[in-house]
């Protein structure tokens, strides 16, 4: 029974700050980003086709960070090469990692 009534005085207190129109505040950003660090054998890949090289340099740091982690998460060395060479089919297209599921 406490643990109710512990609940509705969070809930009060809660709708209160909404009726007083509180918000909550914002989140600081990091000071510099994360780095981005290109692995050897996926910037040589990237090297060989001039065309991924230049999309994958013009990209935002997110868009390097989602293929970069997605070819650091495989398990063995034939899914990385597999990964390897789908990305820079994609790259060179202009795609994103996830392009299949963005809108527009």
């Amino acid at each position: 029974m406490r643990k109710k009534k512990v609940l509705l005085a969070y809930v009060k207190q809660t709708m209160q700050l909404n009726d007083e129109g509180v918000k909550t505040p914002a989140r600081a950003k990091p000071a510099t980003p994360r780095a981005v660090v290109v692995p050897d054998c996926f910037q040589a890949a990237l090297k060989a086709r001039a065309q991924a090289e230049e999309q994958f340099d013009a990209g935002s740091a997110s868009f390097k960070r989602e293929y970069i982690d997605w070819l650091e998460e495989a398990k063995t060395e034939a899914t990385r090469t597999r990964r390897m060479d789908k990305a820079i089919d994609g790259i060179a297209e202009g795609k994103g990692r996830n392009w299949k599921y963005a809108k527009g």
